[in-house]
This record gives C-alpha cells, structure tokens and sequence, in this order.
C-alpha cells in the first residue's frame, strides 16, 4: 500500500545570462520565463508553433523568429483604426467599442508579467456586458480587447485594489475596410498566444506580442489541479484523494488507488475491486518505486528522497527517514500506531469508549486502514488486522 509525501523544497538558483554582448537575429524575440514547477512553454501564431522546456524556478528563453519592432509598437491602435474610449476610476470602468471592428469581442485583463486576472466576451447584439472580479490587488495591468473583425486594442491601467468592473458598450466608427484588414494583418504578426503547463496543475494561457530583442522576463505560478484545502486530485485518473499535514510533511490520508497502464503487480485485495476501494491498491516494490524489482542504488537517507515512483504528480513515495519523521511528530514509536490508525476497520481496536481492547484515535488524521498485504503466488492476508507501506529506501538488492 502507499501513502505518498510531499515536502517543501527549497527553490533553485537562477542562473541569468547577460544578452549585452549577443549578437540578436534580425526581426527575432527573446522571451525569458520562470514558472514554479517543471512546465512546457509553448508559444503558436497560425501554423508556426514553438516549445521550450523550463526547470522549476530556473530561467529559461522562448525565442520567436518574429516580433514587433519597439515596445511603442506593441501599444499602438490609434492611427489605423479608431480607438476603444475608457472612462471611469476607482475600480468601475467603461469600456466603448466601436462595434464595426469588435462586434463579438473578447476582454482580458493581466498583470504585468502576463498572470490572467480577468477575461470575458462581449457582443456588439448586447446592449451592454459587465465583467466583474472581486479583491483585485492593486498594482498596474495590461486591459487587451480583440475583436472578431479585427479589433486589437490594449493599455495599461492602474487599480487601487478591491472590486474590478469593467462595463463593455458598442458605439460607431468610422474606419475603412482596408484600414481593419491593415489592423488584423498587423495583430496577425505580433500576436502568439502562450500555453504555459505541466502534469498535475491548471494550463496557463494568454496573449503575447513581444518585441524584437530581449523582452520582460515571463513569471508564471502554475497552480495544482482541482486542489482544494485538504483534497487533491490525480490528474492521471482524476481520482480524488485526502491530504493531511503533520508536522513539517504533508501526507495522502487515502492509500493510493492508481492501476497503472499495462502492469498486473499492482492488485485489489483478494482480487476484489471493493478492496480497492476500502483499502487502496497493493504493489510490489519495482511497481511502486517504478524501477526493475532487483534495483540496488537507494541507500539509507540517500537518492532515495523524493523518488516519485508510481505517485501523482507533486508526490513522492516517502523514505525510511520520512517515516521516522512522521513517527516522531506524533509521539514516538510508543504512540505512533494508536495516533495514526483510523478509528474503524481495524480487530478489535476503536475510538476511546468503545469497549475494544486498543484505543485507535487517528489524532491527525492520517487514518491508516489494515488492507493485508499480498504474495506473488496470489496469496492474500491480514487484512482488517495490519497494514504494510513500503519506503523508498532499500536495505540492499532484495530488501525494500
């Protein structure tokens, strides 16, 4: 049975290179990013599409064989066409389109470093549309507008923080045909939309115009998917699981239930499904640790740390010394069974009162449940009288 753990770990250097002494191709951008976690940038304007693989927390360069020639030309939509107005302060903003070249438009609103903080689509057949977030925190954001006929529109504003309103209305406009189509071409060039992700968290996406030359640096948090305060979800089955913390360690407080593709050593107690579900799945040790049974290279509080094995995303399966941690945050090896143990499913052992011959308080919330164990000649026991979880760490090459 496993019950992975996910420490904190400490954040990584960032190695920065100077681009004062580099030679920057005609017409390319440089785009650096930084995202929390191991992520995949991918960077697409029609058919051209560019990816860059970034190590969590490091500095990494997306580089785009086009860009727009100066910073004023990523900001300026006045001249070709006419240009959205925006009145209003304080949080409450007006934003007038000209309905021509925006009818169906859609509104985003980001941080300086391209963090989405709000988005929503208008159309011109409305009489109006209010886009609306509360606890906006003050600081400077881009506020972008494209249109379906060919409307791009952005500035920068400037909010004192609380509740953002911006109400979207449509007027006239003046504009020729050949001055929208001038205008489209134009966003066609410089725009890329952006897809930040990763396995087990939320995909990042927004618009992009950079410029020719180096170009702000991109700090994207990518956030875990479906969590929620003590619940989490595999991204690999969209199996959801409780999490507990204890001390410095946050656990699973559900045995893993994950049937990995094309592997028959992970199996159901007495091959019953309902076992899985009530315990969790049992694995041989090459299975859980996702290496060759006879492997020998973990080694007492060695490369065994946070080894991920057969875990979600972000989880690791825990090393003997991860388990000492545990044993001691919660009294020692004199309390730790009785603390850890749910108050139910166990022989004869249940919550203070109940008249069994153990006290099982489950005082932290681990909820540790007896699912037996298994043999590779499918014998199958103990179930309901211990519970077995395996560590990371090996004894030598055929101990776990």
């Amino acid at each position: 049975m496993l019950k992975p753990i996910i420490k904190a770990v400490a954040v990584s250097a960032v190695v920065a290179v100077s681009f004062s002494s580099v030679a920057f191709a005609q017409g390319t951008a440089y785009v650096p990013f930084v995202v929390n976690v191991n992520a995949t940038v991918t960077a697409e304007q029609g058919a051209d599409v560019f990816t860059l693989p970034v190590t969590a927390n490091q500095e990494g360069v997306l580089v785009l064989p086009r860009g727009v020639a100066s910073v004023r030309d990523a900001a300026v939509t006045t001249g070709r066409l006419n240009a959205p107005a925006i009145t209003g302060s304080r949080g409450n903003i007006t934003l007038r389109l000209p309905a021509q070249s925006y009818g169906k438009a859609e509104v985003a609103l980001h941080t300086v470093n391209g963090k989405r903080v709000l988005r929503g689509k208008a159309d011109a057949s409305q009489t109006s549309s209010v886009l609306s977030r509360r606890n906006v925190a003050a600081g400077v954001y881009m506020l972008s507008v494209k249109g379906a006929n060919g409307g791009d529109f952005s500035t920068r504003l400037t909010h004192s923080g609380g509740k953002m309103n911006i109400n979207v209305a449509f007027g006239a406009e003046g504009a020729s045909p050949e001055r929208r189509l001038e205008k489209q071409a134009a966003a066609e060039d410089g725009d890329w939309e952006i897809t930040v992700a990763a396995g087990g968290y939320i995909s990042y996406e927004y618009t992009l115009r950079p410029r020719v030359g180096m170009n702000d640096i991109q700090v994207i948090t990518l956030e875990p998917a479906q969590s929620s305060g003590n619940m989490f979800t595999d991204s690999r089955d969209s199996k959801p699981y409780k999490k507990v913390t204890i001390g410095t360690q946050t656990w699973m407080a559900e045995n893993l239930n994950y049937d990995v593709p094309n592997v028959t050593s992970d199996v159901c107690y007495n091959n019953s499904p309902d076992s899985c579900v009530k315990y969790g799945r049992l694995y041989d040790w090459g299975t859980a640790m996702g290496l060759e049974g006879s492997y020998y290279g973990t080694v007492w509080g060695g490369s065994d740390v946070n080894h991920q094995g057969v875990c979600p995303a972000g989880w690791h399966l825990p090393s003997n010394a991860e388990w000492d941690v545990l044993m001691t945050a919660v009294g020692g090896s004199s309390t730790a069974a009785r603390k850890l143990k749910s108050q139910s499913g166990w022989y004869n052992c249940g919550p203070a009162g109940s008249g069994n011959s153990y006290v099982c308080e489950d005082a932290y919330g681990f909820s540790a449940l007896p699912g037996g164990n298994g043999d590779s000649d499918g014998y199958f026991g103990s179930a309901g009288n211990y519970g077995y979880w395996w560590s990371a760490t090996e004894y030598y090459a055929y101990y776990a």
